[in-house]
Formats: C-alpha cells, sequence, structure tokens
C-alpha cells in the first residue's frame, strides 16, 4: 500500500494515544443541526448526512459540520456549503469515492506538503490509508466561484480531474484517505516545529 504525507496544521494528531486516526461520533444535537440545514438541502441527503454522522466523522469533518453547529467559526459558513455541496454530488454520482468529512488529507510527495502549509506550522507525518483512498484536484474546492458553476467543479473534483484541462494550468492533487489511516512516523522537515 502506498504512503503519503499530512501536514497536521492545528497539531491535533500529536495528542492521539495510538497512531491511527479514527472516525469520531461527536456529541452535538443532531436534530438541530439536520434542521439548521434542512432548508438548504433535498431531505435524502439531509437523512444521509444523518447515516454519515453515525458512523463518525474525521476531524476535519467535525470542523465544517459539528463546528458549524456550535458556532466554533462562523466564518467558515461559506466552507460549510461547498463541503455540503461536493458532500452531495459525491453521494449522487461517485459513492464510490470517500467522502471529505470521513477522511485525513495527504500529499504523495514533501514538496506539495510544504506548499500547502504556507506558512510552515504544524507536523508533517508520513501516513498509510488502512482503506480507501482517492486523488482530487484541490484547485476546484475554490470559495470564488458561484454557485452555477458548483456542479460543474464538483464533479470534475470526484471524476478525478484538474480544475482546467489548459497544459499551463498545475493540479494541486490531494488524496483522500478514508479513516482509519496509520500514522506512521512524524518527519523532521525544516521550518516546521
Amino acid at each position: 500500500m502506498e504512503l503519503y504525507f499530512h501536514v497536521d496544521r492545528g497539531m491535533s494528531l500529536e495528542k492521539l494515544e495510538r497512531p491511527v486516526t479514527q472516525l469520531e461520533r461527536y456529541d452535538f444535537k443532531k436534530e438541530s443541526f439536520l434542521s439548521i440545514i434542512s432548508p438548504l438541502f433535498d431531505q435524502d441527503f439531509v437523512r444521509s448526512l444523518e447515516s454519515i454522522f453515525d458512523e463518525g466523522l474525521s476531524l476535519h469533518g467535525s470542523r465544517y459540520f459539528v463546528g458549524l453547529l456550535r458556532c466554533a467559526d462562523p466564518g467558515n459558513f461559506n466552507s460549510f456549503l461547498i463541503e455540503a455541496y461536493f458532500e452531495r454530488v459525491r453521494q449522487s454520482r461517485f459513492s464510490d469515492k470517500p467522502s471529505r468529512l470521513q477522511s485525513l488529507f495527504a500529499f504523495d510527495n514533501l514538496s506539495d506538503v510544504v506548499e500547502f502549509a504556507k506558512p510552515q506550522r504544524g507536523h508533517i507525518y508520513k501516513v498509510r490509508p488502512c482503506g480507501l483512498c482517492s486523488r482530487h484536484d484541490m484547485g476546484l474546492l475554490s470559495s470564488s466561484f458561484n454557485a452555477g458553476e458548483m456542479e460543474s467543479r464538483a464533479a470534475r473534483y470526484w471524476d478525478g480531474k484538474p480544475k482546467s484541462d489548459d497544459e499551463s494550468y498545475s493540479p494541486k492533487w490531494e488524496y483522500l484517505l478514508k479513516c482509519p489511516v496509520e500514522l506512521l512516523e512524524r518527519i523532521a522537515y525544516p521550518g516546521f516545529q
């Protein structure tokens, strides 16, 4: 199985008791959250989110979904909408791909990690997926697009295509590793703590 690199910008992985990231169930009022998003999405999608909550979320998923309910960062509402919309497209057309809400994000080389983590903060880990893994162009997740573009961007993202077919465009490939993910070792890299 391939090895990848993950940057833990929130320094949350060093607190793990064992070297495996798991899906976590969060203690929050699921019904309140679902009532907030019900007017925004169709009921089938809202019910599917409920099953994801029951299975568990990654740290990323909890930041955008549980954090929104707890008002931990109300400025993340735009990011929440993008994550929710991309999840809706994944469920309807690309259900064989791992959910961003249940994944650890990684790169296949250190130079991409360093570029992503500017300014350089956090810890870099070498990781190994325990299950599903897929590659996507994170350039498609930009929040500077209108709602009319969301469908085509989400479809290109989940299909594993780059944001542009122009030869001058350089995709920013990220790998979604569905949790659990094994943390193999912390990498010492100049400039990182």
